[in-house]
């Protein structure tokens, strides 16, 4: 029985994890927002929804499709019987008097049995994710030049060289330890190098998302989310901030809950819900999908296939990288590889090169 298993394990371990679980010959019932990770695993899916619980034979992909095919069914039905009603009204209406009478009562109670049944509830929620066109930044945003990070004697990485320019959508993996979240506070101006030099582009403005959400997020503090948009986005009219929260799924006096109440998804969700509010032109995502619902974590694909600003992200989440990301930093204990393509082109390679 595993909770969440791939949370916090690098690309290759969850690869690991992955072919370790189709081989054993017990029965595994696993939690997780990891889609790919599911589709590998699962033979069939547990869907827990408006308090029922319906198994469906397949993997996660297989029972989304099996739920749509349902909805569409019912749907098409109702309208069936939309369309039936509206005939038989119309007979009432001609024959309701008179000798026919008798033939309008059996309409009526035909009506009745025909009343379209409401559609089954559900709890599952998709927030809307996505970022104002931003304003155009200049054409190089990063250039990293022997860009070097140390702690005390540990080397994390050295002479590091590269560009990163307008528009690009980096996907930054590796194994832990290697120094993914110190290159993003990098980027994020969060950190300093210990030598070298990161030369920012014109007009950059950047969103940071931290992998540590108390790195944004104060928990000891006791103000609501509201105040603590409020705080960040002074020039935003209090409209604008309920329905940036809306959009991530706060409603009503939800939006006063105080933040240190907020699970980890409702606080990923906070954060998120200030970015799109601050309008970056630069979007740095360390970990965004650690503790997120498998339906946020594609809303944000969505919103990052859309964004036309620049996106580098670090995640082991396969599937968003692969959507999102058109070129790769791999930090590797060879050294750190740039590759211009997606992670399945990426892996490829890599692979093709092991064997």
């Amino acid at each position: 029985m595993l909770d969440e298993p791939t949370n916090h394990l690098d690309l290759d371990s969850i690869t690991w994890l992955e072919e370790f679980l189709k081989d054993y010959k017990g029965t595994l019932i696993v939690v997780s927002h990891d889609r790919y990770f599911l589709n590998a695993v699962a033979t069939d899916i547990a869907d827990i929804d408006y308090e029922t619980i319906i198994l469906y034979p397949g993997n996660y992909d297989q029972m989304v499709q099996t739920k749509m095919d349902v909805r569409e069914r019912a749907q098409q039905d109702a309208k069936s019987r939309e369309k039936k009603i509206a005939q038989l009204q119309d007979f009432i209406q001609k024959f309701g008097a008179g000798t026919r009478s008798s033939q309008a009562t059996s309409r009526k109670k035909e009506i009745l049995r025909l009343q379209p049944q409401e559609m089954k509830r559900t709890n599952i929620q998709r927030p809307f994710i996505m970022f104002d066109e931003p304003d155009r930044a200049g054409s190089c945003v990063f250039r990293a030049q022997n860009l070097k990070k140390s702690y005390e004697d540990k080397v994390v990485f050295e002479n590091l060289e590269f560009d990163i320019q307008r528009g690009d959508k980096v996907g930054v993996i590796g194994p832990n330890g290697m120094g993914k979240t110190t290159l993003l506070k990098l980027l994020a101006q969060q950190l300093a190098p210990t030598e070298g030099q990161i030369e920012l582009g014109q007009n950059i403005k950047i969103g940071y998302f931290p992998q540590e959400h108390g790195d944004m997020v104060n928990k000891k503090e006791q103000i609501s989310m509201f105040d603590w948009l409020r705080s960040r986005n002074q020039n935003a009219y209090d409209q604008e901030i309920r329905g940036g929260l809306g959009k991530l799924l706060f409603s009503g006096d939800d939006v006063f809950k105080e933040t240190f109440k907020l699970s980890g998804g409702e606080t990923a969700r906070l954060i998120l819900s200030y970015l799109i509010l601050s309008k970056p032109n630069v979007l740095i995502l360390d970990e965004p999908n650690n503790h997120l619902d498998l339906e946020s974590v594609s809303a944000l694909g969505d919103g990052l296939e859309k964004f036309n600003g620049t996106v580098i992200v670090a995640s082991h989440d396969r599937d968003l990288i692969d959507r999102v990301a058109t070129s790769i930093i791999s930090l590797e204990p060879d050294g750190v590889h740039f590759f211009k393509g997606t992670l399945e082109e990426y892996l490829a390679r890599r692979s093709k090169a092991h064997r």
